[in-house]
């Protein structure tokens, strides 16, 4: 065999190997989100979330589905919108609520934001908040209806985490506090130059494992950071303006077409 045809042999070689490997990482991609049940309740009552969210084991990020009523839940609290930017989180007023009860808002791809404040009751006298912010009870029973509390004088101690290097903080910093009770959220943002307000709301971060070096997210897509505790990093990608789809490699990737990357919920 001359040199010419044996560097042709191996040029072919080197692409059916390319085009078979390129192959099985296509096929686990596909087969990575195929695993993934999208889909809670059934009928008109049906919500489907983009992945890397789910209802199965399947999904990177999994979430709570009653699936008679179709509700989508993180604990026990509705989810009431998922977005590339973070979940937003229905938490009502409610007193005497243990803090036990958001603990589950904690998880292992998902935290509560830096820019939310909690409103905490029942804690420690000897624990000084920095914000310095407290809010009678009183003040928000008219607007929050709250005929549960006429007759209690627990004033309320908002929470929020001292600023630092992470997009999140963790339940142990809540714990710290002392308080036994959560009240409800309040979320602070930016819309364009004003300040956004929302009270009975907590938006969490969330992110896929890993960081944007590992080059996961789809083409047409561009990859978001979230910065962790302990200078760890996760990531979440966006399709680019144009293109539709959940961004992400081993999800659906980007198509032509407006973005409608959100979900929200039939009951808000």
């Amino acid at each position: 065999m001359s040199l010419q045809q044996e560097s042709l042999v191996l040029f072919i070689a080197i692409i059916t190997v390319f085009i078979a490997a390129t192959s099985t990482t296509a096929r686990a991609q596909k087969l990575n989100s195929s695993n993934c049940k999208s889909s809670c309740g059934t009928g008109k009552h049906a919500n489907v979330v983009p992945y890397p969210f789910g209802f199965s084991n399947g999904c990177p990020i999994i979430l709570k589905c009653n699936q008679t009523a179709g509700d989508v839940k993180i604990g026990e609290f509705q989810v009431q919108n998922i977005t590339p930017n973070g979940i937003l989180i229905n938490i009502p007023a409610e007193c005497d609520r243990s803090i036990e009860k958001i603990r589950p808002l904690f998880g292992q791809n998902f935290r509560p934001s830096s820019n939310n404040s909690f409103l905490l009751q029942n804690c420690n006298s000897s624990y000084k908040f920095s914000s310095g912010c407290v809010i009678s009870t009183r003040s928000l029973r008219r607007d929050l209806n709250l005929t549960n509390c006429v007759d209690k004088n627990h004033d309320l101690n908002c929470y929020s985490p001292v600023p630092g290097d992470s997009d999140t903080f963790d339940y142990q910093s809540m714990i710290s506090t002392q308080c036994k009770s959560v009240f409800s959220s309040l979320v602070f943002g930016w819309e364009s130059s004003f300040v956004s307000f929302q009270i009975e709301r907590v938006k969490l971060e969330w992110w896929h494992s890993g960081d944007c070096a590992d080059n996961r997210c789809s083409n047409n897509a561009t990859c978001t950071q979230v910065k962790l505790r302990d200078r760890n990093f996760g990531f979440r990608c966006h399709c680019t303006d144009g293109f539709a789809g959940d961004g992400f490699a081993d999800g659906n990737g980007c198509r032509r077409g407006k973005s409608t990357w959100r979900y929200i919920c039939n009951l808000f």
